[in-house]
Formats: structure tokens, C-alpha cells, sequence
């Protein structure tokens, strides 16, 4: 079996070499709990690349994974599974390889499914609270910094001693004298 890299939280469930994959194709397939990958063969029986397929890109019908046990053009049994983007046939050497695999892809799938949805209900519920907490440091800061209101002074005209009143440190016009006075 070709060596993969496995995600840090990503496990093996199955595994199984020599599936034929196509009319000359064989691959070796490996069923982890996050992929499923197919590692191609070259001319020598080297691995020559692995494609990923999400589980979490299958397609879903009444519920469940689109994974079937369908019939080549020779009528034997064959693995057929329908992804968003592609769709891929399998057939296995053993007599129980096409259901077995589908039993586990269609297990693994909805394991998966559960997981993501944990997660995106996790981050979403982070989200809120970190929501809440700014605002409750943006209200608690609104409190806390009072908001400075003009102080009202009231003093005497320098030059016709008229009583003036505005707030502190503004510029008030008398309307007798017509002087501009800045209130202290």
C-alpha cells in the first residue's frame, strides 16, 4: 500500500490494492474518516499520484451518501460514487469489496457530516459570544468615559459691563456693545 500523508486528525478506516478503477487502471484505494484517496499506479507498479476526494462532497440523497452498488457493461458488481464535481467507479477483487467499501464510505460520510456541523455550530457560537463581549466592553467604555457636557459661566461685559452667559472658553457676542468677549 502507497504511503499518504494523513491530516493530524484524520484516521484510516479501509483500505485495499489493486481495485480496478477503469479499463486498464488498477489503484490502490484508502478510506480515512475525512477522504477518500485514490493512489494511481505507474507502468512499474510505482505510485505515480493520489487524488483526494472529500466525504464531505458527496452527493446526498434522502439523507445519505450517494454511494451504490451498481453493474459495469460486463454486469459485474461495481462501487459507483456520485460527487459534486465527478463520479467514480470501483470495481474490487473480493467478493464483498463493493459493499463493504459502501457500507463504510456511507458510515464514515455521515460521521463526517456530524463533525462539521459541530464545528460550524462551535465557531458560530464563538462568533456570538465574541460579539457579545465587544459589546459589552463598548457600552461599559461608554459608562465609564463620561461624555463632557459645557460648563455655563456667566461674567460682565469689559466694556459696558453687561452680564454675558455661554459656556467656558467660548467666544459670546454682547448685544449692547457688540464686543466679543471670551467667557472664563
Amino acid at each position: 500500500m502507497a504511503d499518504y500523508d494523513l491530516d493530524e486528525d484524520e484516521a484510516v478506516i479501509l483500505q485495499e490494492t489493486g481495485v480496478n478503477a477503469g479499463k486498464f487502471e488498477t489503484v490502490d484505494l484508502i478510506l480515512t474518516n475525512k477522504n477518500i484517496i485514490q493512489i494511481n499506479r505507474g507502468f512499474l507498479g510505482g505510485t505515480k499520484d493520489s487524488i483526494k476526494y472529500p466525504l464531505s462532497k458527496l452527493k446526498i440523497f434522502k439523507g445519505k451518501a450517494n454511494v451504490l452498488i451498481g453493474k459495469n457493461r460486463n454486469g459485474d458488481k461495481q462501487l459507483e460514487l456520485y460527487f459534486s464535481d465527478c463520479e467514480k467507479y470501483y470495481k474490487f477483487n473480493s467478493a464483498r469489496g463493493e459493499r463493504t467499501w459502501a457500507h463504510e464510505i456511507i458510515k464514515a460520510h455521515k460521521d463526517r457530516m456530524v463533525e462539521i456541523e459541530k464545528s460550524q455550530k462551535a465557531s458560530s457560537e464563538k462568533d456570538s459570544i465574541f460579539q457579545s463581549i465587544t459589546g459589552t466592553i463598548v457600552s461599559a467604555k461608554d459608562m465609564l468615559i463620561a461624555k463632557r457636557t459645557p460648563v455655563k459661566k456667566t461674567c460682565k461685559c469689559p466694556n459696558c459691563g453687561a452680564e454675558l452667559t455661554g459656556s467656558k472658553g467660548s467666544e459670546v457676542q454682547c448685544s449692547y456693545c457688540d464686543a466679543i468677549v471670551v467667557i472664563k
